[in-house]
């Protein structure tokens, strides 16, 4: 793997489940674009193409929570960088980085 991202490769993020934190969700099944905010980067598991079900399979070995995904193309439409950034846990292990912090827009994330 390297640090080239197809627009169609999917990014998996574990979210607080909504009993633990509600700010990152809507309602109990509807994420916020909060989840996807952090201004040193965001922390995901990069798809690689795998199957949903292997992707959240492995991931539900250390986070706890609710697995939502965000393609790489969105993350290119609002701006955001993606970068590969494997570490001792993950080989998968990579990071959006936002160029600016726009205010809260539900609508970009729909």
């Amino acid at each position: 793997m390297n640090n080239t991202f197809n627009d169609a490769e999917l990014l998996y993020r574990a979210v607080y489940p909504p009993e633990m934190s509600k700010m990152f969700w809507k309602d109990g099944n509807h994420v916020s674009s909060a989840a996807f905010l952090d201004k040193n980067g965001l922390s995901v598991e990069r798809g690689n193409f795998r199957t949903d079900n292997d992707v959240i399979n492995e991931m539900k070995k250390f986070f706890i929570g609710k697995i939502v995904s965000v393609s790489v193309k969105l993350c290119r439409n609002i701006n955001a960088s993606v970068l590969y950034k494997p570490t001792k846990r993950s080989l998968f292990h990579s990071v959006i980085k936002l160029l600016f912090f726009p205010p809260l827009r539900e609508d970009i994330w729909q």
